[in-house]
């Protein structure tokens, strides 16, 4: 398969963001801050916008380089729909009734309506071959607490990858999942559309969504990795 250079990747998917933005289509996977006063914390908050109109806040646990089980996803995540109403992009949540409103400003960035608070476009890879080691590592430990090594050749092996992002519980196969997750395993991989295909020489596929938060361009080897929400650095 052919690969296109690493930086003409980065500006094709740079380009399309911008473009949508301009066309004023919101679509995409959103990542930014927010205060949790209850328990002192800054907690990382994402919002999701589909081209048909769906919109979640969170993210796809699968990506979108698969079709979104959206009654799976609506059981921990506000759902509903996205609409452009003037400047403004509004999220209606369908189960409660509420809107959240946001203006989109010409860099792309979603900020809510009176809140200075805002949302930036995540860098979802599609048809990336990546090489490097992405993980959590403990300054004090030779073992990461948890790392995936992907290769140019389309080959990956992680350590303890799924159970740390909880991935049997990502799915409405729950019990089927835990009997068949590994601690750590080998196999190829491929990238869609910020879906992270794991293909375990064991026989099992794990779907998990993969993007570069929005000040980290995608690249060969990107400094940050984003999975299912959780930052891995690069191993130095």
């Amino acid at each position: 398969m052919r690969h296109l250079p690493t930086a003409l990747i980065a500006c094709a998917a740079l380009f399309s963001s911008a473009t949508a933005f301009a066309q004023g289509d919101p679509a995409g996977v959103y990542y930014g801050f927010r205060a949790d006063q209850l328990n002192n914390k800054v907690r990382a908050e994402h919002y999701t916008f589909l081209h048909d109109g769906r919109a979640l806040r969170g993210y796809p646990t699968e990506g979108l380089g698969r079709p979104i089980d959206w009654d799976y996803e609506c059981r921990f995540a506000e759902c509903g729909t996205w609409r452009r109403q003037g400047a403004q992009v509004v999220f209606h949540n369908a189960a409660a009734g509420a809107e959240t409103r946001f203006t989109m400003d010409a860099s792309g960035v979603l900020r809510k309506s009176g809140s200075t608070q805002g949302y930036r476009a995540m860098h979802l890879l599609d048809n990336a071959r990546l090489e490097g080691t992405w993980g959590i590592f403990d300054p004090g430990s030779t073992k990461p607490i948890t790392a995936i090594r992907l290769t140019e050749s389309g080959r990956f092996s992680e350590t303890g990858l799924l159970p740390y992002l909880s991935w049997a519980d990502l799915g409405a196969d729950s019990a089927q999942r835990q009997g068949r997750m590994p601690r750590s395993g080998n196999g190829a991989y491929s990238i869609r559309r910020g879906t992270l295909e794991l293909r375990y020489d064991s026989g099992l596929t794990a779907y998990l969504m993969v993007a570069t938060p929005p000040a980290v361009p995608p690249g060969r080897s990107p400094a940050t990795l984003h999975v299912n929400g959780t930052a891995l650095d690069r191993k130095p």
